[in-house]
């Protein structure tokens, strides 16, 4: 699952070098955090019938939000060239220099998932909730299991995001500190 998301990734925004690969760590990672957590804490039961959906669910997500991240990011470089090459100029640090652009691609990226996190039950029912209730699953029992994934869903995004985003910003700064600006 990870592999092929990482080469949708990279096919969906090929203005970013590395995407791919910045994907599948990012999200083998946030896969590990979140996973480790959940099976640990014994919210879910560490059963290969509970961890592959679950995987997929939270594998599927996550790179929706890393394809928004790397597009907000490519773009956010591009329309803001100008002020990040100024900021260099007179001295900041790269970090200091995207940090408005990268701080941006996170938010818009990660937004859709906060508020699906947010309204979950109120606005909409999440699949896994209703699929366990009609299977006879007790309706509290159903809604904390959704509750759990929505929350692994959005960690794993969030890591995989940061990963991509914060690494992914480098490939437009050169080693004598001047910007890179994205080709296409």
């Amino acid at each position: 699952m990870v592999p092929v998301a990482g080469d949708a990734a990279r096919r969906r925004e090929p203005r970013l070098r590395g995407l791919g690969l910045l994907t599948v760590g990012g999200t083998l990672l946030g896969l590990a955090i979140s996973l480790t957590t959940v099976f640990a804490l014994g919210i879910l039961p560490l059963e290969a019938r509970v961890l592959v959906p679950v995987s997929g669910m939270v594998v599927g997500n996550s790179l929706k939000v890393v394809v928004v991240a790397a597009t907000r990011l490519v773009d956010g470089i591009r329309d803001r060239a100008g002020e990040v090459e100024a900021m260099l100029a007179l001295g900041f640090t790269p970090d200091r220099a995207v940090r408005d652009v990268t701080s941006d691609a996170l938010r818009l990226a990660l937004r859709p998932q906060i508020e699906i996190t947010r309204t979950a039950g109120m606005v909409f029912l999440p699949g896994a909730l209703t699929g366990l209730i009609l299977a006879g699953v007790d309706p509290l029992q159903a809604a904390l299991i959704q509750v759990a994934i929505l929350f692994l869903i959005l960690g794993t995004a969030a890591v995989t995001a940061l990963v991509v985003v914060l690494l992914g910003v480098r490939t437009f700064i050169s080693d004598d500190q001047r910007l890179v600006p994205p080709v296409g």
